[in-house]
């Protein structure tokens, strides 16, 4: 018995500074998070980014021969510039086939379907974050679609097919919380379609001083992707907002009908 009880507190001394290790960082993503802020970088990351895009931006912003041009056309500038040497590099020529696509055939506009994975983890507005003993909800405002990430160790189980959201999986390492997601259904990322073979792994960081939550998404996809693309994501803290039920989509009738759509 005196054998069994050392075991157990030998066993307990050693998961305790673990726990005191990941519970601040867990604490620090809980909560409400939504637009970011009104700087440059927010602005420039209300969807996604990336930090070459970002670097083109700011060499753009600090040149004063474009001391007469608009934050919009110098964004622009940058954007188009990130697109053809960072993106279009990366996509494979049986998805470059259909890229860019046209956001009047999007079926989240014209049929109000829900967005993939691959979209809602960089929609607007807000992300409310919730961390629970063995999982963590992220609520998304857009589409007020919920997401459940397991913290628990888990693995998919077998024969899973793929889903809107897919299987998502998450650890922390130091500050950093970790998500895994895989099983997604073929979809839309960044202007491409991309298929179900699609992996990615998020990490986000909370700035130190709890206003600013960063995000950094990689994804892989065979049939979409020739190398891996990441992507960048920001929210401010906005413990004020509230989520309401995405409940009122319209189908734009006038709009299929003039492109031919509807006949």
């Amino acid at each position: 018995m005196a054998k069994f009880l050392l075991a157990s507190i030998l066993v307990l001394a050693f998961l305790m500074p673990f726990h005191a290790q990941t519970q601040p960082a867990a604490t620090g993503f809980s909560g409400m998070w939504s637009d970011p802020p009104d700087t440059p970088e927010g602005l420039f990351c209300f969807f996604n980014c990336t930090d070459y895009a970002l670097e083109i931006l700011g060499q753009l912003l600090d040149d004063p021969a474009n001391d007469d041009r608009s934050y919009g056309q110098l964004s622009s500038e940058a954007n188009r510039k990130a697109r053809q040497v960072e993106l279009i590099p990366k996509i494979t020529e049986a998805a470059l086939g259909t890229f860019p696509l046209d956001p009047g055939k999007d079926p989240g506009f014209i049929n109000c379907e829900p967005w993939g994975f691959a979209r809602e983890i960089f929609s607007p507005h807000q992300n409310e974050i919730t961390i629970n003993d063995d999982h963590i909800e992220m609520n998304y405002g857009e589409w007020d679609i919920h997401r459940i990430i397991y913290t628990d160790g888990r693995t998919p189980p077998d024969n899973l097919q793929p889903s809107l959201m897919g299987y998502s999986t998450a650890r922390f390492e130091g500050e950093t919380l970790i998500v895994n997601t895989t099983h997604v259904e073929a979809g839309i990322l960044s202007r491409m379609e991309h298929s179900d073979q699609l992996i990615a792994e998020e990490r986000y960081t909370v700035s130190d001083d709890g206003q600013i939550l960063t995000m950094y998404a990689t994804f892989q996809d065979p049939r979409a992707l020739k190398e891996p693309l990441t992507l960048k994501k920001i929210w401010k803290w906005s413990p004020d907002e509230e989520i309401y039920p995405y409940d009122e989509c319209i189908i734009p009738t006038d709009f299929i009908e003039s492109q031919g759509a509807g006949r």
